[in-house]
């Protein structure tokens, strides 16, 4: 959580935390965040970020959002989001659609065409669009797509992308990514490509 408000307000200058915990917000204030208590309506399982960004984004000309769970999305990412339109995180698809059970390979892997899905690190959402969202979708219209790659792209969701988070940080030097073993290199700097 620490990492996304310092990010957040390296960019913005300040940065909103929505919660309805008393230790997160704890935990915010401790880091500068400003913050925004989430009505419990809001605060489910079952709610939709776009219905919170939505709540909370009422008189803000956008919102800039990366989840506590996205710890190694970069500066530079975060300011690309926000260069234009709408804008959400993409990574390249590890599967292709294609290899899905139910379907038939017909071309071989290098012909195949190059699939992306929405990771969920980051957004930016204009005012206008936040108005215009249909919310039982929890998407945006036609957003550009910021295409980051691993360990960026890394979105904790359950107890293998801690595991691995874990890795990446006891792995990570201060001029970038390195595995051992490799002579891999991903700088935390990379450029960002709208897809």
């Amino acid at each position: 959580m620490a990492y996304a408000i310092r990010n957040i307000q390296s960019v913005l200058g300040k940065c909103f935390l929505s919660t309805d915990s008393e230790e997160y917000a704890r935990i915010g204030e401790d880091y500068g965040a400003i913050i925004l208590e989430r009505p419990k309506e809001l605060a489910t399982d079952e709610a939709r970020l776009i219905e919170v960004l939505s709540y909370h984004g009422k008189g803000y000309d956008g919102v800039l959002c990366q989840p506590p769970t996205a710890p190694f999305v970069t500066h530079e990412t975060l300011e690309a989001l926000m260069v234009g339109p709408d804008a959400v995180t993409v990574s390249r698809a590890r599967e292709h659609p294609s290899l899905m059970v139910g379907e038939d390979p017909i071309y071989p892997r290098q012909k195949r065409r190059i699939w992306y899905f929405l990771n969920g690190c980051a957004s930016f959402r204009r005012k206008e669009s936040l108005k215009r969202c249909d919310f039982r979708a929890n998407a945006l219209e036609n957003p550009r797509h910021i295409l980051i790659e691993p360990p960026e792209s890394l979105n904790i969701d359950d107890e293998w992308d801690w595991t691995l988070a874990e890795w990446i940080i006891g792995n990570t030097t201060s001029s970038g990514f390195t595995a051992r073993g490799s002579s891999t290199r991903i700088s935390a700097s990379s450029v960002k490509t709208n897809i």
